[in-house]
């Protein structure tokens, strides 16, 4: 059995590999001080990236310089404090800025996490804010279970620390202090007992940058770098030997990034490089540790580099000085992202009322006299990892513990908006807080996220309560679970397809006119799978099939309004045709007549032939005009662009007694730089655009998808359309002009957890990767590319709680955080979200076994799996049910352990039915679109 932490076992090996300590080399000060890269990994030299580099001028007119690094730069004015500190009296934001280099013993100032991820296990037990307890004859004090665990934590990461640097003989460090813990004891008031609690919880950064400095060396101590990349690492191999470290807990070091710098994540030191104090590391060792570095680049510097090469590397490229040439620039930040949200939500609010019946605005000023605080939405803004971001309130969340200027009623959407950040409380209502025994109103640092999405069956209502804002019928969602509960004041339904939408204007329908002027149906649509027909009397009614819905907006299938009588219903019902097509289990639609033309069309489009020949009621017929005449189709802009990378997908099922097969050669070919794999991509070009705001584009990476937009009803708005694929969970991007290039996707922000030996998964694993999924999620950049990638991703992201309306209306990602495509004029750019990201969250391993290299084991499909093995674009029940049940393996993983890609492929194959059909109305419609180019 594997080493295990006294405290929090979490995982066994029936047999531990044997492993011998390798011989060690020690790197001591002087070498680091010497390190050059030609040295590491005999590289020229001239071939340095500085694409992330970028040239600051600050106020007194220097100009500094970092290579490695684009986030605005502030120089550390303040002094350097003595060692040991007391962390009670010092703060950690003395060393949250890039300081002047000045000591071998404190290297590792420079490896300090700017934003600790607090959220990412191992150092998720600082997410919660801790109950604060009273004594009344001793005074306030921190509950003593979370201080237990804070005290564990602290020991866990010492040791790694200390076994780390004995081992590999790494240069050694002072410590700031002995403990971080400043919390224990007791108080006087709570106030002063919670910033003892924030201290402690910000000091645990300092252990953090101490691992992180450690590990890092000891990778170069050992050459690690000069392996494979999936290798296993020699620091890891040492301390899941030791007795007092658990695989789990050494694979979310890596993921917190404790293990190695990850991204922009060390705050980064400034160093001289004209005249280095001694014992100075070199700009080669934090470039290649990915740690920031900075230095001045001045009129000594330019002039010194002409005579010196080694100088002359680190010169900024002459594109980056041209930028500060002339200009001061200072980097925007956006300090209050909730005003901008409270002025979009009143320009909705005001719309929303223009549109409002008689009966919606006498509920409305009903609510504005008193105020609803049951039965009322209430969402909490909390800074997470320095991001602001809003989250649907958990019961332990009181909408009572916050004061006026704290919380923010919205009468149309009947939900609060709550946070200590918009507002100091009223002594009186904080005296009222207190002695109502409340919690701290503002509990920042938890994650605001349950283990599991839930209240899904409440979406039904919440649509239909928006529904009457609308000038069109809404859609009720049939089929799997769409969005969680945490609905938006933004958020609009989206819109059913009628049969005909080109003649949408000539449906009689019974209509009556509201006060307003308005008007509005009298026979509301049932559901997105009712079908307005005409029945023997000649009155229109709505007939509710799924199926029907899903064959006119994927398939083509457009049914005449007037079945001719010799239409019988069939005789029976095919066997597998609902699964197939991707609808519900519900036969009651074999009852109807119009289930007759709809086995027909998919007998003609799965196997080329009907009995009853090809049918006329297809939009995809070569004599229909209903989407050649589409106005959307030929807003459509069709180009290649590189895809970001991806790895391999398994899509040719195995045998099922074949978990591991014979692993191939890896093949050496020295054909030069591999060439970006290209992908299709229609863009939508609306011509709508009026402010900035609104010049963003819908891209979608299906003809298939394109021609089921282009069979929405024309009324709908470039946002309604993207919000109908973003519900039925179908892969789509939201495209912003972009004058830069970004040439790749920003790093991951996390690395894939390792396991070794035979190991067994217990469920301390399973609590980790939920914990380690949703502190991703709670990353918007990361929210939001998952949502809009659909498939295994979008229901991930679900599952966790991300808010489809938060990520359709929030804060778009900076260039620096996407991924261009320059094919298109003028260029645009995408969310990017790391393949790497996504592995990690469908619950991706590397599990170490008797080959030096790992395999990919997983607790879900991978995202390259499911779109190679998957042939319909949107979520299906039937995926639904495979999804429930991989969760409720989840509960029992000791007997459903994760699993290689080649049996997700082999559980995820589709029948030849399904295949022949999509490629045929794939075919069809790409012939459809190719007549339109021609």
């Amino acid at each position: 059995m594997s080493a295990q932490p006294s405290a929090e076992p979490s995982g066994s090996q029936t047999s531990p590999s044997t492993w011998i300590p390798p011989k060690i080399q020690p790197l001591t000060v002087k070498d680091i001080a010497e390190f050059r890269l030609l040295n590491i990994d005999q590289r020229d030299l001239g071939t340095l990236d500085f694409s992330s580099g970028k040239v600051t001028k600050t106020q007194d007119g220097d100009l500094f310089y970092s290579p490695n690094c684009s986030r605005p730069f502030e120089e550390n004015i303040w002094p350097p404090p003595p060692f040991p500190l007391d962390p009670a009296l010092s703060k950690i934001k003395e060393f949250k800025k890039p300081k002047w280099w000045s000591s071998p013993d404190t290297t590792y100032l420079a490896f300090i996490p700017e934003w600790l991820a607090i959220h990412t296990p191992p150092l998720d037990p600082l997410a919660c804010d801790p109950p604060i307890r009273h004594n009344r004859q001793k005074g306030f004090f921190m509950d003593a279970k979370p201080l237990l665990q804070w005290n564990t934590l602290q020991k866990q990461l010492q040791k790694v620390a200390e076994d780390v640097q004995s081992t590999f003989r790494v240069p050694p460090q002072t410590r700031p202090f002995e403990s971080a813990l400043c919390c224990t004891g007791f108080f006087s008031t709570r106030k002063e007992t919670q910033s003892r609690i924030e201290l402690s919880r910000d000091w645990f950064g300092m252990w953090a940058a101490l691992v992180s400095f450690n590990i890092s060396v000891a990778t170069l101590v050992t050459k690690d770098h000069l392996k494979d990349e999936d290798a296993l690492p020699v620091w890891w191999q040492f301390l899941q030997n030791d007795t007092m470290h658990s695989q789990t807990f050494l694979s979310s070091l890596g993921s917190a990034g404790l293990g190695e710098p990850i991204g922009d994540g060390p705050v980064g030191v400034i160093i001289n490089l004209l005249e280095p104090p001694e014992d100075q590391p070199t700009p080669d060792f934090y470039y290649f540790l990915g740690v920031p570095v900075w230095y001045p680049w001045g009129l000594k510097e330019m002039s010194q580099s002409i005579n010196s090469t080694n100088l002359r590397r680190w010169a900024p490229p002459v594109e980056q000085l041209q930028k500060v040439a002339t200009f001061f620039v200072v980097d925007p930040s956006d300090e209050k992202p909730w005003e901008r949200w409270f002025q979009t939500c009143e320009k909705v609010r005001r719309e929303r009322i223009a549109k409002e019946t008689k009966k919606q605005k006498q509920q409305r000023e009903g609510r504005e006299r008193n105020h609803p605080v049951t039965k009322v939405k209430v969402f909490i803004w909390r800074r997470v990892d320095n991001v602001v971001q809003r989250f649907l309130a958990g019961p332990e969340d009181k909408l009572a513990a916050y004061g006026a200027k704290q919380k923010v009623y919205n009468s149309v959407a009947n939900e609060w908006d709550c946070s200590t950040l918009f507002g100091d409380l009223e002594p009186e209502e904080e005296r009222a807080i207190r002695l109502s025994d409340l919690m701290m109103p503002e509990q920042r640092h938890q994650t605001g996220t349950p283990d599991l999405a839930a209240g899904y069956e409440d979406l039904d209502q919440e649509m239909a309560d928006y529904a009457d804002f609308m000038g069109f019928p809404v859609q009720y969602p049939t089929e799997a679970p769409l969005e969680p509960t945490t609905s938006d004041i933004t958020d609009s339904p989206s819109v059913a397809l009628d049969p005909a939408p080109q003649q949408e204007s000539a449906i009689p329908q019974e209509v009556e006119r509201t006060e307003e002027g308005e008007i509005a149906e009298s026979i509301p649509r049932p559901s997105a799978a009712a079908v307005l027909f005409q029945n023997l009397k000649g009155e229109y009614e709505w007939e509710e099939y799924e199926l029907t819905d899903l064959l006119m907006k994927y398939f083509g299938f457009r049914p005449p309004s007037s079945i001719p009588e010799n239409i019988q219903p069939p005789t029976e019902a095919p066997p597998r045709l609902l699964r197939e097509v991707g609808a519900m289990h519900n036969l009651s639609v074999f009852k109807a007549p119009i289930a007759t033309l709809a086995i027909r069309l998919w007998e003609f489009i799965s196997e080329g032939k009907s009995s009853q020949g090809e049918p006329d009621y297809w939009d995809l017929h070569p004599t229909s005009n209903i989407l050649r005449s589409s106005p959307r189709l030929r807003s459509f802009t069709h180009t290649k662009v590189p895809a970001p990378f991806q790895p391999r997908a398994e899509n040719r099922p195995v045998p099922r007694t074949s978990a591991n097969p014979p692993r191939r050669k890896k093949q050496k070919v020295n054909a030069g730089p591999a060439q970006p794999q290209m992908r299709d991509i229609w863009i939508l070009e609306t011509g709508t655009q009026q402010s900035d705001s609104d010049s963003w584009r819908l891209a979608v990476f299906d003809v298939l998808v394109v021609m089921m937009i282009c069979r929405l009803p024309e009324l709908l708005t470039q946002a309604d359309i993207l919000e109908e694929l973003v519900n039925r969970g179908i892969s789509c991007q939201v495209l912003q002009p972009y004058q830069g290039i970004t040439l790749s996707l920003p790093a991951p922000v996390v690395s894939i957890p390792i396991r070794s030996g035979n190991y067994i998964f217990t469920q301390d694993d399973v609590v980790t990767y939920k914990a380690q999924a949703r502190a991703l999620l709670q990353n918007p950049r990361i929210a939001r590319g998952a949502v809009l990638a659909g498939g295994i991703l979008w229901r991930v992201a679900l599952l966790f709680r991300v808010s489809i309306a938060d990520v359709l209306h929030g804060q778009r990602e900076s260039g620096n955080r996407s991924f261009a495509y320059p094919s298109t004029t003028p260029s645009y750019r995408f969310v990017g979200l790391h393949p790497q990201e996504g592995q990690v969250l469908c619950g991706l391993y590397h599990w170490y076994t008797k080959s030096p290299h790992p395999d990919k084991c997983s607790f879900l499909p991978l995202p390259e799996t499911w779109k190679a093995n998957i042939c319909s674009p949107f979520w299906t029940p039937y995926h639904e049910d495979k999804f429930s049940t991989w969760m409720a393996h989840l509960d029992e993983v000791e007997a459903h352990q994760p699993q290689a890609q080649q049996h997700w492929a082999n559980a995820l194959r589709p029948s030849s039915t399904s295949r022949r059909a999509f490629k045929n109305v794939t075919e069809k419609s790409m012939e459809l679109w190719g007549t339109l180019q021609g």
